[in-house]
Order: structure tokens, then C-alpha cells, then sequence
């Protein structure tokens, strides 16, 4: 079977047949875990790493080489995405809700769900203080694509799911999101096929203008 390679913090992992191998600066094996996935979608951020099964249920994280724990989610894991603090925000599909982002705190425990009936989520992103979750929107239903960035109040989710989303961002028709990510101090860069934008304490400002169009950026 095909080996998955992935790099992290001074690591490289190897998947193979539900093995993951983990290997150090030197490449000197470090670590070999048996884990229930086989084919993984991967995100991390310095020394954590998150792997899930892509389009299946099981998510794990692992510090370094060490591993943490693991999560068994309903519904088909379509996306994930790690803060430096160790929380994984998960999104997910099921028969009744198009989206549902469900974000986990270092310890593997659910903090909080948050259902979407009808949008489809195509990124999303954890502050560094763990306080928000970003999330990015494409409409694709009529002649003209729709992107649309939402963040939502890790508090307020908990204390009423309905006012949970506190800032809504809709681009113009001629802007298609293609990434969002969180930096230091809540800054939320946002890349688009022709701009580069940060939304900053609910402001947007514009960062960058592309000439040519982008058609692919890698989180």
C-alpha cells in the first residue's frame, strides 16, 4: 500500500496500513503507533499534529511523538485544522446538516457543536486563545459564486448556539475564497483568487492585490 508522508514541527510521519511511524530530524525512527486510519487527511501546527480518516469518523493528535488521544465523531469527516494550542476544530457532513464543526479542546473532549443546514463549509480555523472559530463559505448555486467568511464566539456558542455567530463577512461576487487562517493577536488572513485580506477586530482591511488570478493555495 502507498505511503502517506507528512511533515510537522522537526518530524516526518509515515502512514502505512493503520502504522504511523514517526521519524526525527536525524531520520532515525522515534515512534511507531498503531492507529484505526487508513487513509488520513493531515493538518498541524508547530510540534501538534492531527490526522483524521478522510471521509470516515476516527480523529487522533499526537505532540511531537508522543501520542494523545483519539476521537471517534458521526457523521463523514471532511475537513480538519489545528491551533498551536493543541484544539482541532473538525468539520463533518451527515444526512440532516450539510456542515457541522465541531471543535475539540488538547484533551480530545468536545467543547462545543455547531450545525449547518445549508452552507457548505470549505475552511475553517481556531484563534490562538481558543475563543473563535473562522469559517469560510462558497455559493455555488446561481450565475454568481458567492464567498462568504463567518467567526464564530467559542462563549457565546455555549451559552446560546443562536447568537454564536458574531461577525459575517460577504465578499464581492468577483472575490472566491480560497483559504482563511488565524495569526497571532486574532488577525484572520484571507486569500482569495484576487486578493489577499485580514479581517482584524471585525475590520476588513485589504493587504494585497493579485495580478493573476490564483487557482490553488495549500493551508
Amino acid at each position: 500500500k502507498n505511503n502517506q508522508i507528512y511533515c510537522y514541527g522537526s518530524n516526518i510521519c509515515i502512514l502505512n496500513d493503520k502504522n504511523l511511524k514517526i521519524y526525527n530530524s536525524s531520520g532515525q525512527e522515534a515512534t511507531n503507533i498503531s492507529i484505526d486510519i487508513n487513509s488520513a487527511i493531515f493538518d498541524s501546527n508547530g510540534n501538534y499534529l492531527a490526522m483524521a480518516e478522510k471521509n470516515g469518523q476516527n480523529i487522533c493528535t499526537i505532540f511531537d511523538k508522543t501520542f494523545l488521544w483519539k476521537q471517534h465523531l458521526d457523521g463523514e469527516i471532511l475537513q480538519i485544522s489545528m491551533n498551536p494550542n493543541g484544539y482541532v476544530a473538525v468539520v463533518t457532513t451527515d444526512t440532516t446538516y450539510k456542515s457541522i464543526i465541531t471543535l475539540l479542546d488538547q484533551n480530545g473532549k468536545i467543547v462545543l457543536k455547531n450545525y449547518l443546514s445549508s452552507a457548505r463549509v470549505t475552511d475553517v480555523t481556531i484563534s490562538y486563545d481558543n475563543k473563535y472559530i473562522a469559517f469560510s463559505e462558497l455559493d455555488t448555486s446561481s450565475a454568481l459564486i458567492q464567498s462568504t467568511i463567518k467567526i464564530i464566539s467559542v462563549d457565546k456558542a455555549l451559552e446560546n448556539p443562536e447568537e454564536a455567530i458574531i461577525y459575517t463577512y460577504t465578499a464581492d461576487a468577483s472575490k472566491m475564497i480560497l483559504n482563511i487562517n488565524y495569526q497571532e493577536k486574532g488577525i484572520l488572513t484571507c486569500v482569495f483568487n484576487n486578493t489577499i485580506e485580514a479581517i482584524i477586530q471585525n475590520n476588513v482591511e485589504n493587504k494585497l492585490n493579485i495580478e493573476k488570478n490564483i487557482t490553488f493555495v495549500s493551508s
